[in-house]
C-alpha cells in the first residue's frame, strides 16, 4: 500500500483539501466557497455548519479525483485563516455563527484590554498585535453582549479538526491569535484575563488515528 497525505484549510470565502504523496507531489485539489455573513456594521461571520459539510465534500473529492484507497492516507492537517472562532456547546455543536478574522465587533474590548494590560505587554508575550482583533476580545464581547449563550459555551476554536479526532486539543499557531497564551512556555499570559473570562486550561493536538465517514 502507498502512503498519502491530506491537507484542509479554511480561508475568509471558502476551503480547500488536497492529496499528496510521499514526494509531495498534489494528486488532488478542490475548493469550495461560502457566503461571508454581515449582519451589522463591522461584523463579519460564517455559518459554522457549512465548514463539516465543506470538509465532506471537498474530501470525497479528492480522494476520487487521486483514485485512492482512502485507507492509505496517513494523516490529515488542518488549517485556517486566523483569528477566527467557532463556538460549541457541551455536546460539540455551533451555538451561533462563526466568526471571521474581518470581524471587528469587539472595539470596546480591545481598547479595555490595552487600558488595563497594555499592548506592549501582550505582543511580548504572544508575539501578536491586539488590533488583530484575536479570540479573547471576541469572548470577551460575547460575555458582555450575549451572556446566555457565552454560559452555553464550551470550546471555541479547531472545529473541524475536533470533529476530525475523537478528542480535544489544538496546536500552537491556533493558540497564538487568542492571546491568552505565553507562548515562551505554552501557558496562560495573563491571570487578569483568566479570572475574568474563567476559561479551562489549554489543551495541544496530540496523535489521533480516526475513521472518517461522510
Amino acid at each position: 500500500m502507498a502512503d498519502y497525505l491530506m491537507g484542509i484549510d479554511y480561508g475568509t470565502g471558502g476551503a480547500k483539501a488536497c492529496i499528496i504523496n510521499t514526494e509531495g507531489k498534489v494528486l488532488a485539489y478542490a475548493f469550495r466557497e461560502y457566503p461571508i455573513i454581515t449582519k451589522k456594521p463591522g461584523w463579519s461571520e460564517h455559518d459554522p455548519y457549512l465548514y463539516w459539510q465543506i470538509a465532506g465534500e471537498i474530501i470525497k473529492e479528492c480522494i476520487d479525483g487521486a483514485r485512492i484507497d482512502s485507507r492509505e492516507i496517513r494523516g490529515i492537517g488542518t488549517s485556517s485563516a486566523l483569528p477566527s472562532m467557532v463556538m460549541v456547546d457541551k455536546n460539540h455543536q455551533p451555538i451561533h455563527s462563526a466568526y471571521n478574522l474581518m470581524d471587528r465587533r469587539a472595539t470596546d474590548e480591545v481598547a479595555w484590554l490595552k487600558k488595563n494590560i497594555g499592548e506592549d505587554e501582550i505582543f511580548e508575550l504572544t508575539g501578536n498585535r491586539l488590533d488583530d482583533h484575536p479570540l479573547i476580545v471576541n469572548l470577551m464581547w460575547e460575555k458582555k453582549n450575549r451572556p446566555d449563550l457565552y454560559l452555553k459555551l464550551r470550546e471555541v476554536i479547531a472545529h473541524v479538526a475536533q470533529k476530525l479526532s475523537p478528542g480535544n486539543g489544538t496546536g500552537n499557531s491556533n493558540i497564538s491569535m487568542t492571546r491568552i497564551n505565553r507562548m515562551s512556555t505554552g501557558n496562560h499570559g495573563f491571570q487578569k484575563i483568566s479570572g475574568f473570562m474563567n476559561y479551562a486550561e489549554i489543551s495541544h493536538t496530540a496523535q489521533v488515528h480516526v475513521d472518517i465517514t461522510f
